[in-house]
């Protein structure tokens, strides 16, 4: 967890550390990511930084949370202006994901963030998620209600489409996969959690 003192750091400050941090975390993954080069690239003493955080992986925590939000809201509005069931829009959510990586703003950050994790780092991710998540749960809960039994159901076939968007995800950039490829298979799999298997 980031430190009490980070609310201390000035904005233009704490704008330029996660500028140089996003910068290094398009670049490099995780396990190759440098505290030095990022403090060194805005002349930052490195006893300072340690103020603000406890370590890379403190660092990585705080700019995964922030991306994340913001990759969840966008996927939240989506949902919101769609008027398909939640796999029509999980398709749409996809091909505008892929859209935004492959042209956004951030997109090679977040290109970074899905091929560059390590076990113990997903599982603290994993953690952050959580009452993010909760807030697409319930976003779904509300307009797909006539779709399911009770917010369990939600939660799960949330969990199907989720886990894989993202294995489909990652499988497409860790191994280059054609992008037809990848989408006409994610959408099959839909396909077969919209209909069951009975």
């Amino acid at each position: 967890m980031t430190k009490k003192t980070l609310a201390n750091l000035s904005d233009d400050k704490r704008e330029r550390l996660e500028k140089a941090a996003l910068e290094e975390f398009s670049k490099y993954t995780y396990d190759e990511i440098s505290i030095n080069r990022i403090i060194q690239s805005i002349g930052m003493p490195r006893g300072s930084f340690y103020l603000y955080f406890n370590d890379k992986e403190d660092l990585y925590l705080y700019i995964f949370n922030k991306y994340h939000k913001l990759l969840l809201d966008f996927i939240i509005d989506k949902i919101k202006n769609s008027n398909d069931d939640i796999t029509d829009a999980a398709k749409k959510v996809f091909e505008d994901i892929t859209a935004y990586i492959d042209k956004g703003e951030h997109g090679i950050l977040i290109k970074k963030f899905l091929i560059g994790l390590n076990h113990n780092i997903e599982n603290k991710i994993f953690n952050l998620e959580f009452n993010q998540v909760n807030e697409l749960i319930k976003v779904c809960q509300d307009k797909y209600h006539h779709d399911f039994k009770d917010i369990e159901e939600v939660k799960c076939i949330l969990d199907m489409v989720s886990n894989t968007l993202i294995h489909h995800l990652t499988g497409y950039y860790i191994f280059n996969l054609d992008y037809d490829k990848v989408k006409n298979l994610y959408y099959r799999q839909l396909e077969i959690i919209k209909k069951g298997i009975s």
